[in-house]
């Protein structure tokens, strides 16, 4: 009687392991080498983890967390190409890319942003026409921090923009004024009130709109 040679290794065999994603006991050689194991590979096979790196890979998650880890790496390493980059490309849609920050953190277009100029004429405090700050090209939109609708330094609900401003009232007239730093601007005090003033009116004028439906 000639004795079997078929073979079926058991999953607690020290040179076969068990992928629980195809379901096959696979050679340990099957496996990816993985440090943090407590057999030092991997959990699924090659085929199965290659199978699902490359379908990862393909998918728009994967898509755009590769796009997101290159971009982080060439910023940091041209941190000077990528800003001269950035400047270049403001430089040659500046109204456009101003229209879009406007309208992805605060709701508003360039043409609100135009508007808020004309009335106020210039800087909402303090009424000059030079924006100051950084490239001295835009004037700074102010907004309300407390907003009830939850917005942050950054976004705003659209409701709580309180107008534009020249860089100085906004970085350090309105933070005296609100109490978050010291100093004086007793000049600009009534000039800072009305302007709290005509923005308060203003959003209660859009809040009671609201409620008989006719802006959304």
């Amino acid at each position: 009687m000639t004795e079997s040679t078929d073979f079926s290794p058991s999953e607690e065999s020290p040179t076969w392991k068990f992928c629980p994603k195809c379901g096959e006991s696979k050679p340990l050689n099957e496996f990816h080498n993985d440090r943090h194991s407590s057999d030092g590979k991997t959990s699924r096979c090659k085929l199965c983890n290659n199978a699902a790196t490359k379908e990862y890979r393909n998918s728009s998650e994967g898509v755009r967390a590769r796009n997101l880890e290159h971009n982080q790496e060439y910023r940091r390493d041209h941190p000077e190409r990528y800003l001269g980059y950035e400047q270049n490309r403001w430089d040659r849609n500046a109204d456009w890319m101003q229209d879009k920050r406007l309208r992805d953190h605060y709701n508003h277009t360039l043409e609100d942003y135009y508007t808020f100029l004309d009335e106020q004429t210039g800087c909402g405090i303090c009424h000059t026409l030079t924006p100051g700050g950084r490239g001295e090209v835009w004037f700074e939109i102010d907004h309300d921090h407390d907003c009830m609708n939850g917005c942050t330094g950054k976004l705003s609900c659209g409701k709580c923009v309180r107008g534009v401003v020249c860089h100085r009232c906004n970085s350090v007239v309105i933070p005296i004024f609100e109490g978050r730093r010291t100093g004086d601007i007793s000049d600009l005090c009534e000039a800072v009130e009305d302007y709290m003033n005509r923005y308060l009116i203003r959003r209660a004028v859009i809040e009671a709109l609201e409620v008989v439906g006719v802006v959304e």
